[in-house]
């Protein structure tokens, strides 16, 4: 019963762990994991089971044994104290009827072997056959310890029992001497011709003689060996028909497992409508297997819609590549060569497409230009910044007053703009030969104006395009010495942030590029090259978190 009730509860642990994993796995793209994870439950979880038990019963089964082999000792002696106490008995009477029918000393050996034969076909029969072949025997000593009877013809009036029991034991044994003498009746250990024994002795009637019976401790102790080495072997066969039942039992409860691990098998390979088994009873591994059926209909339905969201976001990056194409080819990728004027610039954009701008062209030996941010990052900005710039080419082909051109781009960007986005940009118009610049702000970022020391421009704030249709937006203009750099950026650049979320700020920048300007770098492209190299430098790892976008104007 102990056996059957550690088998049960085992073996459900045991068994609800593999189902646990599995339906949290079903979670998960990786069937070659689950796959190793059955072979090695189907492997081992019958040796490790019959393992369990047999280490448990072969616990029982030693405790057993202890608390047998003490309770059959001890009954065993008491019963064999006893019986010879009533053997005792028996003979001290037929002593005592031998002695008033006989004179004293006439045969009186003989009779006591007789005596002592019939104790031993009668008493000892009834104790154990097993060891009825043991050296024990009985006599009779007067009070001075000499024999009057015993076993030993030569022994009889002529020795005395100290002499076998010897000198060096006789202060050991001198109360149980003693005690003999006195005609008292008792149980006592003493070594006896060399042989530890249990003496019985009791008086005899009508005489100061007392009969005394020497049992060897091996007439004890023997039956017990016998009896340890017999359940010894009990327990050993035992213990080989508890294992392979209980293994046999095993591995018929798990075979279950080794049809999961070919249906595994199936699944890691890609096959997920493989066929698992039916389970006649309802039990953990038949939670197991239903888990297995489900998680055979997720991954079925996953790999499925993961097909479908792959191929769609492949078609879908390749459209936005195709996008981000046509973007970067409405960027200025060449950059005039003239005496007058040296012209650069770049744009990062944080995703594939984004919503920054910078455009330029030349008419009437006048540089029109401009650099713009669109609200908000991927596709919608990119398509709001096409119109932009297309506004910003179609307007200012025919317009001169950057004030001017402003407001109309406003006006055509308000009256459509339902999506409520809105634009910063900054637009500038540079007389070539006289070096007049004028401009008008849109709420984009004032220019930096490097000349041998780098500041910001003056420039009125005005208001982003297409938030108010009809705004006014006021011209500026700045004369513009020779050798003098406008730079124009976004707020990518202000607003770069490293990994730690610290930004990169204004300041930084102006403090690089009076740097570089100290260190006779004035060139345009080397000064968007050197700021976006210190930006790379400052946000390390930390992804993009905006559009970067910069143009260098240097007047020659």
């Amino acid at each position: 019963m102990i056996c059957s009730d550690f088998f049960c509860s085992f073996a459900k642990k045991v068994v609800s762990l593999p189902a646990i994993a599995l339906i949290s796995y079903k979670k998960i793209y990786m069937t070659k994991n689950l796959h190793r994870s059955f072979k090695k439950i189907s492997v081992s979880f019958a040796d490790r089971l019959t393992r369990k038990i047999r280490v448990t019963v072969l616990v029982i089964m030693a405790v057993t044994l202890a608390i047998a082999f003490v309770a059959a000792y001890r009954a065993m002696r008491g019963e064999t104290i006893g019986r010879y106490l009533g053997m005792m008995y028996v003979v001290s009477e037929k002593i005592d009827m031998e002695i008033r029918d006989m004179k004293r000393g006439t045969n009186l050996s003989r009779q006591l072997l007789k005596i002592d034969e019939e104790c031993r076909q009668n008493g000892m029969r009834n104790i154990d056959k097993l060891y009825s072949h043991l050296n024990f025997y009985s006599f009779i000593i007067n009070s001075d310890g000499t024999y009057i009877a015993h076993p030993d013809s030569h022994r009889v009036g002529k020795e005395n029992i100290l002499s076998y029991v010897g000198d060096n034991f006789y202060s050991d044994y001198k109360t149980t001497i003693t005690d003999i003498k006195q005609k008292n009746t008792g149980i006592a250990p003493m070594v006896v011709d060399g042989e530890w024994s249990d003496v019985y002795y009791t008086p005899l009637r009508d005489t100061d003689w007392s009969l005394v019976l020497v049992v060897p401790k091996l007439a004890l102790v023997y039956p017990m060996i016998v009896l340890l080495v017999s359940l010894l072997v009990a327990i050993g066969l035992g213990q080989i028909l508890v294992w392979f039942i209980c293994r046999r039992n095993i591995l018929k409860v798990t075979e279950p497992l080794a049809l999961l691990t070919k249906s595994a098998d199936e699944v890691a390979k890609g096959n997920f409508n493989a066929p698992l088994p039916e389970l006649k009873y309802k039990d953990d591994i038949s939670e197991l297997r239903d888990a297995f059926a489900t998680m055979q209909q997720s991954l079925e339905k996953y790999i499925h819609d993961l097909e479908e969201t792959t191929a769609k976001k492949a078609s879908m990056e390749s459209e936005l590549n195709v996008a981000r194409t046509i973007q970067m080819s409405m960027i200025p990728k060449t950059f005039p060569k003239r005496s007058d004027i040296d012209l650069y610039g770049s744009l990062t954009p944080a995703k594939t497409v984004g919503g920054d701008l910078f455009d330029f062209f030349i008419r009437d030996e006048r540089l029109f230009f401009c650099i713009g941010d669109v609200s908000g990052k991927g596709v919608p900005a990119s398509l709001m910044m096409t119109v932009i710039q297309y506004l910003f080419r179609s307007i200012s082909a025919h317009v001169d007053e950057p004030d001017r051109i402003i407001e109309i781009m406003n006006d055509c960007f308000s009256a459509k703009n339902k999506t409520m986005m809105f634009c910063t940009f900054f637009l500038g118009v540079l007389d070539l030969k006289t070096g007049l610049l004028q401009y008008c702000n849109a709420g984009h970022e004032r220019p930096m104006l490097i000349t041998s020391e780098v500041t910001r421009m003056t420039v009125d704030s005005n208001i982003a395009l297409g938030v108010i249709e009809g705004t006014d937006y006021k011209p500026q203009e700045l004369q513009l010495e020779h050798g003098t750099t406008i730079f124009l950026y976004t707020d990518g650049l202000t607003d770069a942030t490293n990994s730690e979320e610290e930004r990169i700020g204004i300041n930084s920048i102006m403090a690089t590029m009076q740097q570089i300007v100290d260190e006779g770098q004035k060139e345009a492209k080397d000064l968007v090259t050197e700021i976006t190299d210190h930006v790379n430098a400052f946000v390390k790892e930390a992804p993009q978190a905006d559009d970067l976008t910069l143009l260098a104007i240097r007047y020659e």
